[in-house]
């Protein structure tokens, strides 16, 4: 039987047998640091600003979501935040480097 990786709101993970979900979340959380950063705080040290992102993107990946819907989910969190620093074209490469991740 297959473990799948499980996140809770809180960043909770439960290991898959396939990947190490710590270095997973830490990578989502460096990609959304340093290449989507909408609150700008990459300059400075990260209080877990992109925690909540971070563990809901690590479940839309592992439950395969296409492209497009992570765009979309980058962009709903801007508008939630109230923020618009992030372009769609910087929302794409933020996106590219996720799907990067899992290989497709």
């Amino acid at each position: 039987m297959t473990q799948h990786l499980v996140l809770t709101r809180t960043g909770g993970r439960v290991a898959s047998p396939d990947s190490d979900p710590d270095a997973t979340f830490a990578t989502i959380q460096r990609i959304l640091t340093h290449e989507w950063d909408p609150l700008g705080i990459s300059g400075g040290p990260s209080q877990g600003e992109y925690d909540w992102d971070a563990s809901t993107l690590c479940q839309m990946m592992e439950d395969g979501v296409p492209p497009a819907e992570l765009e979309a989910y980058l962009a709903r969190r801007e508008a939630e935040m109230g923020v618009g620093v992030a372009t769609r074209r910087s929302r794409h490469d933020v996106v590219a480097s996720l799907v990067g991740m899992r290989g497709g």
